[in-house]
C-alpha cells in the first residue's frame, strides 16, 4: 500500500515539480497533532473527519481530495449510520440510547452521530449506561 501510494504521488507531482519524491510515514491517530506541530511530515493524507478537526485546530486548508466511485457514480457525500438489532423494540429512535450500552468504532468515526445526539440534548458520554469503542480507542 505505501509503495503504491508513494509511487503515485512521486509520479504525479513529479510531472509538475521534477525531482520531487514522497515517503509514506504512518502515524497513529493520537500522534497526528504532534506530527503537525513538529513538522514530522509535509503533507497529510487524512480521513474527512480528521481533515475538519485538524483544519480548525491548525488553520490549514486541504489542497486535494480523493474521490470515491461506487457502481459507476461519483460519491459527493460522507455518511454515517446509527442502528440497532431488529428485535430490539426498545431502541427505535435516536433518543432511545439513554440508559443503554452503545458501541462505536472510534471517537473520530462517530462524530456525525455525536452531533445528532447533541442536537437532541443527549450526551454521548453521560446519557448511555456505557460507551464502548471497538477500533482505535
Amino acid at each position: 500500500w505505501s509503495e503504491t501510494f508513494e509511487q503515485l504521488l512521486t509520479r504525479e507531482v513529479g510531472r509538475e515539480i521534477p525531482g520531487t519524491s514522497f515517503e509514506l510515514v504512518a502515524v497513529e491517530i493520537d500522534e497526528i497533532s504532534n506530527a503537525i506541530e513538529t513538522g514530522k511530515a509535509d503533507l497529510f493524507f487524512l480521513s474527512p473527519n480528521l481533515v475538519v478537526c485538524t483544519s480548525v485546530e491548525f488553520g490549514f486548508t486541504p489542497i486535494a481530495t480523493v474521490r470515491k466511485m461506487y457502481a459507476g457514480t461519483l460519491l459527493s457525500q460522507y455518511g454515517t449510520i446509527i442502528f440497532s438489532l431488529k428485535d430490539r423494540t426498545d431502541l427505535r429512535d435516536i433518543s432511545d440510547v439513554q440508559g443503554h450500552k452503545i458501541e462505536a468504532t472510534s471517537v473520530q468515526l462517530c462524530q456525525a452521530q455525536w452531533v445528532e445526539l447533541k442536537a437532541r440534548g443527549i450526551s454521548l458520554f453521560d446519557s448511555p449506561s456505557q460507551v464502548l469503542f471497538s477500533y482505535d480507542q
